[in-house]
């Protein structure tokens, strides 16, 4: 909207130039959107990532292993109890490594509570439910 198709009258109306602005701006907005398909990854990128991901996955397993073990080492020499610990500590780490490569591959997350791993759980926002008692949340 150009100021010359603004009959006389209503140049002088309040917030005609801001209003102005914003039809220019989102006109701006809307000449820079491309209504296309982006193009989806090539090959390659596919392959480098699925290396990513082995690399990542063969690092979450040693990495919890070795802490495992090596907490178990040196609980071991810290009450003398030689094996014990060290195997606890191995079976401790291998089942943490476990964990994050699941959390990992299932795209959950290091968040707690694994949000989202039960889509048949509701939550209370789709639920309908009212807020706990005593919280802030007024609904929404």
């Amino acid at each position: 909207m150009d100021s010359d198709d603004v009959p006389p009258g209503l140049r002088e109306l309040p917030g005609l130039r801001e209003l102005e602005e914003r039809v220019r701006l989102a006109k701006q907005r809307t000449a820079q959107v491309s209504w296309e398909a982006p193009a989806g990854p090539s090959a390659d990128d596919k392959n480098k990532s699925m290396l990513a991901l082995a690399f990542r996955l063969g690092t979450e397993i040693l990495a919890a292993l070795v802490i495992g073990t090596g907490g178990g080492v040196l609980i071991d020499g810290w009450l003398g109890s030689k094996p014990l610990f060290l195997l606890i500590g191995f079976f401790i780490g291998a089942g943490g490594g476990v964990v994050n490569v699941y959390r990992a591959v299932g795209g959950l997350g290091y968040a707690a509570g694994y949000p989202g791993a039960r889509p048949d759980i509701k939550c209370r926002e789709d639920s309908g439910a009212p807020p706990p008692a005593g919280s802030d949340d007024k609904g929404r």
